[in-house]
């Protein structure tokens, strides 16, 4: 299996503001780089099948749920997927 170039993170958050601070740090970054940003976890639970990040980094407490549902969703697709 060939090695990544750099790790790959989708981030699950509400908060613009910090969502894309976020993603413009870590693509600043020489190593880790931001794939996807989601602003809701409706959204987030229709598309994030299709997108295979090394991380993904949820929040909490959203508008329309909760990020708890996400990883719950997460880990039954991808019971080795890793979540901040």
């Amino acid at each position: 299996m060939p090695i990544k170039p750099f790790i790959t993170v989708t981030i699950l958050e509400d908060e613009k503001n910090f969502r894309e601070s976020v993603a413009l740090l870590l693509n600043s970054t020489d190593d880790i780089k931001c794939v996807k940003t989601y602003d809701g976890l409706s959204v987030f639970l229709k598309d994030f099948k299709e997108v295979s990040p090394d991380i993904f980094w949820l929040d909490l407490n959203l508008l329309d749920g909760s990020g708890i549902e996400a990883l719950r969703q997460i880990k039954a697709h991808n019971p080795n997927a890793l979540c901040l």
